[in-house]
């Protein structure tokens, strides 16, 4: 059980990385397809760190949820 908690563990985080970096590097052109103008465009923009940062959240919850 420890090592397969540990295996879903180290899943987890990668496509947490994936999931982070991803978004960090196409924020702008992910914002480009929405069609926003202006300033919504700049607080998209600007939300999507925030958005990646919740991925390990995300990532830790399914993670407790598959092994407890």
């Amino acid at each position: 059980m420890k090592k397969t908690a540990c295996i879903t563990w180290m899943f987890i985080l990668q496509w947490n990385r994936i999931g982070f970096v991803g978004l960090e590097v196409f924020a702008v052109p992910f914002a480009g397809l929405f069609g926003l103008s202006g300033e919504t465009k700049t607080l998209c923009i600007s939300a999507i760190p925030i958005i990646s940062v919740s991925f390990m959240f995300v990532g830790a919850n399914i993670a407790f949820q598959g092994i407890f």
